[in-house]
């Protein structure tokens, strides 16, 4: 079975968490093959729509398609529309990238980003859309190893590039790359900050 790495980012905005509608309304589909979070909407004449994601989710395309659900509440899509989106940042040593999308009056919000990164035991979700349906599966920081945490959470081929929550829901990480199989059926999460890939969208 083959596992994922996650990436781990400290505080960029602190506030109260959000709620599982907050993340599923966050969380895109990217070609349909890929998951990714609105990290930014800068408001203005056309907004500006800025999402985190994985660079081997969007790999060396200049533009991706780029799919916003509405929800009422977690289970239920209202309308949903696909727009391109610019790829502005890759880090393929990261395997980390940056898509900005222009729309008229964007009705999606992004995340809150948590403060703290988890402790031994503490829950975490991971938020995306394997098989091109969006996916909320929960599980703790059951441990680190070689640097990374391990989590406990079932992560599926199309989450990468989706979003790792804390308890408090509030976004600590980003579903990051597959790793070679190690014992036991874990998911790996990164320490790498992020502060300097977000900061200025």
């Amino acid at each position: 079975m083959k596992k994922f790495l996650f990436l781990l980012f400290p505080v960029l905005l602190i506030g109260c968490g959000n709620s599982f509608v907050d993340i599923a309304q966050s969380t895109v589909l990217i070609d349909d093959k890929g998951s990714g979070t609105i990290v930014r909407v800068n408001q203005g004449p056309l907004d500006e729509v800025y999402i985190l994601t994985a660079q081997h989710v969007v790999l060396d395309n200049e533009y991706v398609n780029i799919t916003f659900y509405n929800r009422h509440h977690i289970g239920a899509i209202t309308d949903h529309q696909m727009l391109l989106g610019e790829v502005v940042l890759t880090d393929s040593g990261e395997d980390i990238a940056i898509v900005r999308v222009i729309m008229n009056d964007c009705q999606f919000r992004s995340v809150k980003v948590g403060n703290s990164l988890p402790s031994l035991g503490n829950p975490l979700w991971v938020s995306g859309y394997p098989g091109n349906r969006f996916f909320l599966s929960n599980g703790i920081m059951g441990g680190e190893m070689w640097g990374m945490g391990i989590l406990t959470n079932h992560v599926h081929f199309g989450s990468s590039g989706g979003g790792v929550y804390n308890e408090n829901y509030e976004l600590i990480g980003m579903v990051r790359a597959m790793s070679p199989p190690i014992a036991g059926h874990f998911v790996f999460v990164s320490r790498l900050m992020l502060n300097g890939y977000l900061e200025g969208l």
